[in-house]
């Protein structure tokens, strides 16, 4: 019993090393010139909107005040960062129904459909954030019948090249901490909650705006 509370401190200093104190990798920052759009949050639901590499969504409709609370955190997180000037989700979301209407008929690949909106803006990259899971927590914050999950991606679009410059991906269910010791560092970040659908997104969001050199 003695050594297993003497290892316990032990094991937790590993813990949080391996999850908050590891070198993080050094991510290019996207050039300061080069100009940035950013589509709203949307469920694609079809092979235009849909890349090749993401899994079709396990989602079929959402509250649309979710996906405009998920809009909100993308604009307010961007807006901290140093690169402050983007084009706006309502710039992007009218360039989306004018290609729509100058290719009514045509079989668009997401790749090319999305570099036709960037083009459209005109941005020198797109930020498209695409969700495919979504699930409220169920309970409290201290206790919970079902935890939050959500799973997004982040592509950044080259416009001009017409290619994927990067992407995140974002999937994660909050467990509890006896599951999963690694999860040690987001359980001391969040005391010990559980925390909503919305908050794991957010968490989410920065990472992926980090991740991606925004």
């Amino acid at each position: 019993m003695n050594i297993f509370k003497s290892a316990v401190p032990i094991l937790v200093c590993v813990i949080l090393w391996v999850s908050g104190c590891a070198p993080k990798t050094q991510v290019e920052p996207l050039p300061r010139e080069a100009s940035l759009a950013v589509a709203g949050f949307s469920i694609p639901d079809s092979s235009r909107e849909l890349f090749p590499e993401s899994k079709l969504p396990t989602l079929t409709t959402v509250d649309q005040k979710v996906l405009h609370s998920l809009d909100q955190i993308l604009e307010a997180e961007l807006e901290t960062r140093e690169r402050k000037q983007f084009r706006s989700l309502a710039l992007v979301r009218q360039c989306r129904e004018i290609v729509l209407q100058e290719h009514p008929e045509e079989r668009l690949s997401a790749l090319r459909y999305w570099s036709l909106v960037g083009r459209c803006i005109p941005a020198d990259y797109l930020l498209l954030p695409q969700l495919f899971d979504w699930q409220e927590r169920q309970g409290g914050e201290w206790g919970t019948e079902q935890p939050a999950r959500v799973v997004f991606d982040l592509y950044l679009l080259d416009v001009r090249n017409q290619e994927i410059e990067d992407r995140f991906h974002f999937e994660q269910e909050q467990q509890p901490l006896f599951e999963n010791l690694l999860s040690l560092a987001s359980f001391l970040k969040r005391h010990g909650r559980w925390i909503s659908a919305k908050d794991l997104a957010r968490e989410g969001i920065v990472q992926g705006i980090r991740e991606l050199g925004l």
